[in-house]
């Protein structure tokens, strides 16, 4: 079994215990989410996408502070987005893994995401790039869709991460 393919079963699972938990009581613990965040911080960090780090570390530490320190932030945010260009292995991969953890911190700011399915969509951007998310959005949607017509108010969107995911790494062990 390649490297590759130890990692994405280690992300499945993960995935799948949040899952449980979310179907379980519509909530996914802290200490199942978060070490996984830390965890691709410090995989980033070692592969010196030091600027990739140190926006996603601001972004989840912007929505603490008070209101007039967070426009310190933006500018700093901004600073290390040009930062990635000049820096980064890959600044292109760096700018959009960027944008994207920003459009998931901002779903979750207008409670569109819950926090730890931002923390978990966050560590997968950074473990696997921002591709990711084309699949679990279609399944987001695709779930979503279900739940209307099934007239459900909310559904767990661990679920779509999962499923998204695994068409994620199965897209990739074909290709």
């Amino acid at each position: 079994m390649s490297l590759a393919a130890v990692e994405a079963l280690a992300i499945l699972v993960w995935l799948a215990v949040s899952a449980f938990y979310d179907l379980k009581s519509r909530s996914v613990p802290a200490w199942l989410t978060l070490p996984g965040l830390f965890i691709a911080l410090l995989l980033k960090e070692t592969s010196r996408e030091l600027a990739l780090v140190a926006f996603v570390a601001l972004v989840f530490v912007l929505s603490d502070l008070p209101f007039l320190l967070r426009g310190m932030i933006c500018l700093l945010l901004t600073a290390l987005f040009v930062l990635a260009l000049f820096t980064s292995a890959d600044p292109v991969l760096a700018e959009f893994s960027m944008l994207a953890i920003l459009a998931i911190w901002l779903s979750w700011k207008f409670n569109i995401l819950g926090g730890a399915d931002a923390q978990v969509l966050a560590a997968l951007i950074l473990l696997c790039g921002p591709a990711i998310i084309v699949p679990v959005a279609v399944m987001n949607a695709i779930q979503g869709l279900a739940g209307l017509i099934m007239k459900h108010k909310t559904m767990p969107a661990m679920l779509s991460i999962l499923a998204g995911a695994c068409i994620f790494f199965a897209a990739q062990a074909i290709s």
